[in-house]
């Protein structure tokens, strides 16, 4: 894959996601211009800026998204999430599989590569998704271009974007089963998202059936953007300790909120202007 190639993708589910279409207008969370609308109006400025900033939150969560999801890529797959963004595939050059027949045949198959606009952080607020796309677009996370054709790899199934519902993989039709590079097998957490009937009937090496944790070592606890990810964490904690209640960011707290994005996007700016210079 060179870089003049055009992105070649599995197909078309996560890519026609349109932001708008799944953010409440005011009206949704009962916003209007007459006196009992007061109340609602001043939570639907809080629910705007929790979208732009924190995000995420538990199933009580308030924000303007429409909908919420669980999502395989998370720790805690059961966890209700609330975030905008879209995943979909694209085609990273051919690879050859892992449990590839010794003759040779039927070895060659289409590697897979993940984009991911939803943040991956507890907080999945819009400004925290443009921070992480930043860090991922750090060329050394693409480096397994340059091994196409070359390169083992190991099946996996991704849960991609329904456009219709903003949701991840709430149907049959949305989670695909692919072949990714050994790093993306723990990036994608393969493993943890093995699909039943491939526990029944396995992928074989010399007649033993392989379990996925089996096909690649990979490193407890690991994440993308290491550091970026854990202050994310950070900021995320809301505990009781007298510590934490100097620096604490609640959630719906929209004051706290509007100070967070200031700071957000003013650091935005100066990255921005930097940039152009």
């Amino acid at each position: 894959m060179s870089a003049n190639d055009k992105a070649k993708y599995f197909d078309d589910e996560g890519l026609d996601y349109d932001y708008i279409k799944h953010i409440k207008v005011p009206a949704d969370m009962g916003a209007g211009p007459k006196d009992v609308n007061l109340a609602a109006n001043s939570k639907s400025i809080g629910n705007y800026i929790n979208t732009i900033v924190l995000g995420g939150g538990g199933k009580d969560y308030t924000d303007a998204t429409k909908n919420t999801y669980t999502d395989n890529l998370s720790d805690d797959v059961n966890k209700t999430r609330h975030a905008l963004g879209n995943r979909y595939l694209i085609s990273w050059g051919s690879c050859k599989k892992f449990n590839c027949d010794p003759s040779g045949n039927d070895c060659s198959v289409d590697r897979a590569k993940l984009v991911n606009n939803i943040p991956e952080g507890d907080q999945k607020g819009l400004l925290f998704g443009i921070a992480e796309n930043i860090f991922n677009m750090l060329p050394t996370k693409y480096l397994d271009a340059f091994n196409t054709g070359q390169e083992n790899c190991y099946p996996c199934e991704i849960s991609v974007t329904n456009n219709a519902t903003g949701k991840l993989g709430d149907s049959k039709e949305y989670k695909k089963r692919v072949w990714v590079s050994g790093a993306d097998f723990c990036n994608y957490k393969c493993a943890q998202n093995w699909p039943d009937d491939w526990k029944k009937n396995g992928f074989k090496v010399k007649n033993k059936v392989i379990k996925p944790g089996d096909m690649v070592a990979c490193k407890s606890g690991f994440q993308n953007m290491g550091s970026f990810l854990k202050a994310n964490e950070i900021l995320a904690s809301n505990s009781d300790s007298e510590e934490n209640k100097k620096i604490d960011l609640t959630v719906n707290d929209p004051f706290a909120n509007a100070y967070t994005l200031g700071v957000g996007l003013l650091l935005l700016y100066l990255i921005y202007e930097n940039l152009q210079k």
